[in-house]
């Protein structure tokens, strides 16, 4: 990594995007200061809290971080909180941390003992070196479970880590339902919380590369974020089966599923402040994939008759209605709206025309779709209801 930085040094490369893999992150930065290339930090810092951007180097201009620490007691508050509607008052714990020299594990694991200091129902915890490795977490978790059979809970500090736990729960042949929850929003973790072998998962950091590419962006364009903020603070959410379909769209996420510059100020100058809101994306994500699973069939058919001629009441209010403007108004008008969007079709009003007269063309072939109607048996003979 550090070989692959000073070569795109020398090449004098417009800008770097770096994590800090395993403390290397000050070597680079010093790097990226004898080039003057401009360097943004992302998902882990570095691991002394003095150092901040543009103060030592000049050219480190500022960091997209998840709050590690918030991210460690979030996650053993979401377990405890699980043991307890399951009717645990005492509880077992097991915490796997990852490298306990890297500055993400040791955040990670003082949020978990920050929370757990105020927790009395406790019966014991446990911290044991991962490594975030599935394999030597799953080592780990078997040697502990051996010496304690009660452990009813555990805390990973990565995905990958608490993937290996479930492998070795699987190896013994463990009935007892433990409460497991990981970092990082692992692409596999979506089968398990629904499957209830795995309950928890916090993520949301993985768009961090994305993030500092937008600000990166924007600062060699002369939009300088300086004056918003130098350390921007990661999105991070808690997935479990109450909202794992509220971000289906996000952590099936595919590359360039996402149009990221609609959140630079070089696209958008009025924009006033960065928008790093996952909720927001989930929305969006939803919204261009319709949240709806679409047969060939219905695809094609949409594809062929894609302009849909809709007939509405002029004078319906609230329901449906043409405003002073002459636009399609009313709470109907909301739902053609999000069909237009969700199904990339375009149903527009046949303007000009009386109730009356949308329901001789609707009688007559000239009209497809009428979005908001009573039934009669009368209609029922040429209409077809929903």
């Amino acid at each position: 990594m550090v070989d692959q930085v000073r070569a795109a040094v020398d090449a004098r490369i417009d800008g770097i995007i770096l994590p800090s893999f395993q403390n290397n992150g000050e070597s680079i930065l010093k790097m990226a200061e004898e080039g003057r290339v401009p360097a943004i930090m992302i998902n882990s810092g570095l691991l002394y809290a003095d150092h901040r951007p543009r103060m030592k180097y000049k050219y480190w201009i500022g960091s997209v971080l998840p709050d590690d620490e918030k991210v460690g007691a979030l996650l053993i508050q979401k377990l405890i909180q699980i043991a307890r509607l399951r009717g645990s008052r005492q509880v077992d714990i097991l915490a796997i941390e990852g490298n306990p020299r890297e500055e993400p594990s040791i955040a990670r694991i003082r949020g978990l003992n920050d929370f757990l200091r105020h927790e009395t129902d406790l019966d014991s915890v446990q911290v044991v070196t991962g490594n975030w490795d599935r394999e030597t977490a799953s080592a780990q978790f078997i040697r502990y479970y051996r010496q304690n059979p009660e452990i009813d809970v555990v805390w990973s500090a990565n995905d990958q880590m608490a993937l290996g736990v479930l492998d070795a729960i699987r190896m013994l042949g463990i009935q007892k339902k433990i409460i497991i929850g990981g970092i990082d929003w692992d692409a596999s973790i979506r089968e398990k919380i629904e499957q209830n072998l795995m309950q928890v998962s916090i993520g949301g950091h993985f768009l961090d590369g994305a993030w500092a590419l937008v600000l990166l962006y924007d600062h060699l364009r002369g939009f300088d974020f300086g004056d918003e903020a130098l350390n921007f603070e990661s999105p991070m959410v808690s997935v479990d089966k109450t909202n794992l379909n509220s971000y289906l769209t996000i952590l099936s996420l595919a590359p360039q599923s996402i149009d990221f510059s609609r959140y630079s100020k070089t696209y958008n100058p009025a924009l006033k402040i960065y928008r790093m809101d996952l909720q927001t994306i989930a929305d969006e994500l939803a919204a261009k994939k319709g949240g709806v699973e679409l047969s060939d069939e219905e695809t094609a058919w949409l594809a062929a008759y894609r302009n849909i001629r809709i007939g509405v009441d002029p004078a319906w209010p609230p329901f449906d209605f043409v405003d002073d403007s002459g636009t399609h108004a009313g709470i109907t008008s909301d739902y053609v709206r999000l069909l237009n969007n969700r199904l990339a079709v375009k149903m527009a009003p046949v303007s000009g025309l009386r109730w009356s007269e949308v329901l001789e063309q609707a009688q007559a072939g000239k009209i497809d779709v009428i979005p908001c109607i009573i039934v009669t048996p009368e209609r029922s003979k040429y209409l077809r209801f929903t």
